[in-house]
């Protein structure tokens, strides 16, 4: 199982997500691989875990990865529903 891409590929996903016109929209610069200490904006997206598994074939070794990405709402429900 190969973990050597790990950091590559969540970079790239957050990279992706991060310059996601639709998501600077909505969100503006609050992407997060992970969330900071202290008061969350109104609405923002956060990366990760991932899980990483091994995915080898008689070919060679290989990994499977799951990155998980969330929408939170900072503690205020109604208004994050509103805009969603």
């Amino acid at each position: 199982m190969s973990y050597a891409v790990s950091a590559a590929l969540q970079s790239a996903v957050f990279a992706a997500i991060s310059s996601d016109s639709g998501v600077v929209a909505l969100v503006g610069s609050a992407v997060y691989d992970a969330l900071p200490s202290g008061t969350l904006p109104d609405l923002y997206v956060s990366l990760g875990p991932e899980k990483v598994t091994a995915d080898d074939d008689k070919t060679g070794t290989g990994s499977a990865h799951q990155l998980s990405c969330s929408h939170g709402c900072g503690g205020r429900g109604q208004r994050c529903a509103a805009r969603g």
